[in-house]
């Protein structure tokens, strides 16, 4: 078996070997320290994962603050200085040992985070709301009157009803218009003293006249129109001929205007049961 020999020289190089590796662990476990890698974190959180619930729960409801350790500092001393507690800092930096912090170290210190403001006190449920009305119904659009009308020599004529649909009984009035829509005076001439007539039938079958049973004188009368001017002949009949109520069904009424010459307008109506 044979005995190494250490010269002088041999013991000189693995001195500087060993002091060269362990001033690289010193620097390596300072960097470790003063910038908490995420390694060591890391390796924590899979030992302990409580820490990673603590961390969240510290880093909500506080904030944090980088601190540089100088000498004299202690965990304790710092804790008072800014208000807060030992264990919450270690729990920031993940420290075991609340002695063993060096100068130069970075910390994060917890501090306390705004206060938040009160819950205000929850408003009372508002009262049921009434129930709305019914919507009425829309209302009923006026019946339609039937209108005709038509121009001739600077007249204007128009036959018009109260209704287009009346009731078994129920009154129809009939007007006839003359209006003179030129710019200066004009003259109608009738053959007789009757200036306007109606006339229902139905089915192309009399059922009833205006003129029937009235006398008119047999000499030749005039209407005189200033620009403008209208003239209205109304008349009401009851839906009777001959004294016999009349039947549903469609009829017809013409209006004449007798001057010469006579014009004619006619509309369309219903009597319903």
């Amino acid at each position: 078996m044979s005995i190494p020999i250490f010269t002088h020289r041999n013991f000189k190089s693995k001195q500087r070997a060993v002091a060269n590796k362990l001033a690289a662990a010193l620097t390596f476990i300072r960097i470790l320290h003063n910038y908490k890698t995420t390694y060591i974190k890391y390796i924590r959180l899979m030992i302990n994962p409580a820490l990673a619930t603590k961390t969240l729960l510290l880093r909500r409801d506080a904030a944090l603050i980088r601190y540089i350790v100088r000498p004299g500092d202690t965990l304790t001393l710092l804790a008072a200085r800014y208000g807060t507690t030992v264990v919450a800092i270690m729990e920031a930096n993940n420290l075991v040992n609340a002695d063993l912090i060096f100068v130069g170290q970075v910390l994060l210190i917890p501090v306390p985070g705004p206060t938040p403001p009160p819950t205000p006190p929850e408003c009372p449920p508002c009262p049921p709301c009434p129930p709305c009305p019914p919507t009425p119904p829309p209302p009923t659009p006026p019946p339609v009157r039937p209108v005709v009308t038509r121009t001739f020599d600077g007249v204007q004529f128009t036959l018009s009803l109260n209704k287009s649909v009346y009731e078994i009984g129920e009154s129809i009035i009939i007007r006839l218009r003359k209006k003179n829509i030129l710019t200066v005076p004009l003259t109608l001439t009738y053959r007789t003293s009757q200036k306007v007539d109606f006339r229902v039938t139905r089915d192309d079958r009399l059922i009833w006249q205006w003129s029937q049973g009235r006398f008119f004188t047999p000499a030749t009368t005039t209407d005189r129109f200033q620009p403008g001017e209208e003239k209205v002949y109304r008349e009401v009949w009851d839906q009777r001929a001959d004294g016999i109520i009349t039947r549903p069904g469609l009829y017809r009424i013409t209006g004449w205007n007798l001057a010469t010459p006579s014009i004619r307008l006619i509309l369309d109506f219903r009597i319903i049961a």
